[in-house]
């Protein structure tokens, strides 16, 4: 197909629209609102029991560290506040298809409920679509 002088400027608009869709996209699934690779500063990596782990950063956001594929980290889907001392993450598996067989640290950046300000706060983890279930207490 052969497109005239006057169509150009119609495809090129498109395209960038759908670029932008595509970037809008991008961020961080779920809750948190933040995730990198590797642990926290005052958080030692420990991957002979792979339990996640978790720190209430200086900030006032809960810090979660997971461990599993580095392609394919699990996403936080919700967040609860039981009561001042405890709160109860929501864990789902990686919306990603492919996944490397690794075994690395995720840190999950997530606001913590204004009702959860007792310390230290105890953390139920629950992954929604495993049989997975960790209770930890973050300082």
């Amino acid at each position: 197909m052969v497109f005239g002088m006057a169509q150009r400027p119609a495809l090129a608009l498109s395209a960038a629209f759908a670029s932008l869709l595509a970037l809008a996209g991008c961020g961080v699934p779920g809750v948190a609102t933040d995730r990198y690779a590797g642990v926290p500063p005052g958080v030692q990596a420990a991957f002979d029991d792979s339990e996640p782990r978790a720190i209430v950063a200086d900030d006032g956001n809960l810090a979660l560290v997971t461990y599993g594929s580095s392609s394919c980290p699990p996403t936080v889907t919700g967040i609860r506040a039981e009561d001042a001392g405890t709160i109860t993450l929501s864990l789902a598996e990686s919306p990603n298809d492919v996944c490397t067989a690794d075994m690395a640290a995720t840190t999950h950046v997530v606001p913590l409920p204004d009702e959860a300000s007792g310390r230290p706060l105890t953390v139920h983890v629950v992954y929604t679509d495993m049989p997975w279930e960790f209770t930890i207490v973050a300082g």
